[in-house]
């Protein structure tokens, strides 16, 4: 009863401001990197495994990146892999996706950097 009460009775900055605030960031990100890159920005988001399905893409080089850092227990990371994507690789992409992993791959380069998050000290 006390969560359809709070969904009901809080004003809308609390209930929905977080995220608001995330969505007006990412915007933010995604025209600054338009504009400095002259390229468009595809957005998309993963399933619960993190795989990312990207259609109407055509044969080139990507760049495929979190705009926003990933959170672990201990740690913020942010992630961006050069992928070039060949006309054969489009026909076979719904059978086997596209996939990004934390072991050495010559055909894909990324760059992550990874950093503490900040602790409170009591």
């Amino acid at each position: 009863m006390a969560r359809r009460w709070l969904t009901v009775n809080l004003s809308a900055d609390i209930r929905e401001g977080f995220y608001k605030q995330k969505q007006e960031v990412l915007g933010a990100l995604v025209k600054q990197s338009e504009a400095a890159t002259k390229t468009r920005v595809m957005s998309v988001m993963t399933d619960r495994k993190g795989t990312a399905y990207l259609t109407d893409i055509e044969p080139g080089t990507y760049t495929i990146s979190n705009l926003v850092f990933s959170e672990t227990e201990k740690t913020t990371i942010l992630w961006a892999c050069e992928k070039e994507v060949k006309a054969v690789d489009l026909a076979i992409a719904m059978r086997r996706p596209f996939t990004l992993s934390n072991e050495k791959d010559p055909k894909v380069k990324c760059e992550i950097v990874e950093r503490p998050l900040p602790v409170c000290e009591k």
